[in-house]
């Protein structure tokens, strides 16, 4: 493991301020294309972060197949709506993507627009060099 770059903890730290910042959201986590976690938010355990990447990854995966095989454009977003909770999932860059996970209590219209925002103004820093660094840093 080596020490990560201030792109790395920048990035890092967005994911983690997400979660502080917008009511409702319990955990986040961003996923590499190949379904690895590529950074989560603070006081998420790392093998529930894990777990959540793959689910995350073969549901983003499974998503953008269907919607390519009905020629229905771009998969944006998925939301699972569970009895204590929701699941967002949405697309970030060149397969990756980024999950949320809330409380029921969520406001669902909130939560996937703050979900854009953060996609839209962070989604470009995600770059191959980035995404290799943050395998690296948390040692996948």
């Amino acid at each position: 493991m080596s020490n990560p770059s201030v792109t790395a903890e920048n990035f890092a730290w967005l994911i983690s301020n997400f979660v502080a910042d917008v009511p409702g959201v319990d955990h986040a986590v961003v996923v590499s294309s190949d379904g690895l976690v590529l950074t989560c938010s603070e006081d998420f355990p790392e093998e529930h972060a894990e777990q959540l990447a793959a689910i995350a990854s073969g549901m983003h995966s499974l998503a953008v197949g269907g919607a390519k095989l009905f020629a229905k454009g771009e998969c944006e977003q998925l939301i699972v709506r569970m009895q204590r909770g929701h699941l967002f999932v949405m697309s970030i860059s060149d397969g990756s993507c980024l999950a949320v996970l809330t409380a029921p209590t969520a406001d669902m219209k909130i939560v996937a627009y703050q979900m854009i925002r953060l996609v839209e103004n962070v989604g470009h820093a995600l770059t191959p060099q980035l995404r290799s660094e943050l395998r690296e840093v948390i040692g996948n």
